[in-house]
């Protein structure tokens, strides 16, 4: 799945929203992970004009606590974002019960926007805004892609790049003001 342009629409609708202080929970078990949704978060925030605060990124590790934390950090600022984007949705839930136990309310006080829409993320209070991966989709063009190299092993190596989508639900909307 191509997150590169599933940031991209994520950026692009908080923008939208009016926010301009969006935090980026960076929770990678590899450095060179996710690079697909660091790279145009920071694009996104320069290409409106504002600056890419590396104190609203958090780096942490891939787990629930590890979101839980990195949000807290990220929350506790003097200037605390008024969206956050988590890589994956498991350090959204972490994310979320963060902004719970500082008694913010989600979404009215912040914006919270996930990746992969694991299957809890739509059972959740408030359901998660998430970018998901056409997983059918996926496995179609994979078997198709393995077909063909059954039937033709010299061909050349093959790359395709399927655009995930946004899933707004209710863990989004309007930058408090």
């Amino acid at each position: 799945a191509d997150y590169r342009a599933g940031t991209q629409e994520v950026m692009s609708y908080l923008l939208s929203l009016q926010h301009r202080r969006i935090g980026m929970i960076y929770g990678v078990a590899s450095p060179v992970l996710a690079e697909d949704r660091l790279q145009p978060y920071q694009e996104g925030l320069q290409e409106v004009g504002l600056p890419v605060d590396q104190d609203l990124i958090a780096r942490c590790g891939p787990t629930i606590e590890d979101g839980y934390q990195a949000a807290l950090q990220l929350l506790k600022l003097p200037a605390r974002p008024t969206a956050l984007i988590a890589i994956n949705d498991l350090l959204a839930i972490g994310a979320l019960r963060a902004a719970g136990d500082l008694g913010l309310n989600v979404p009215k006080d912040l914006s919270l926007v996930g990746f992969d829409d694991i299957h809890m993320s739509k059972y959740l209070l408030p359901r998660l805004t998430t970018v998901a991966k056409d997983s059918v989709r996926v496995g179609r063009e994979a078997i198709k892609q393995l077909l063909a190299r059954i039937s033709q092993p010299d061909l050349p190596r093959q790359k395709m790049s399927i655009p995930p989508g946004l899933i707004i639900r209710e863990s989004t909307g309007p930058a408090p003001f």
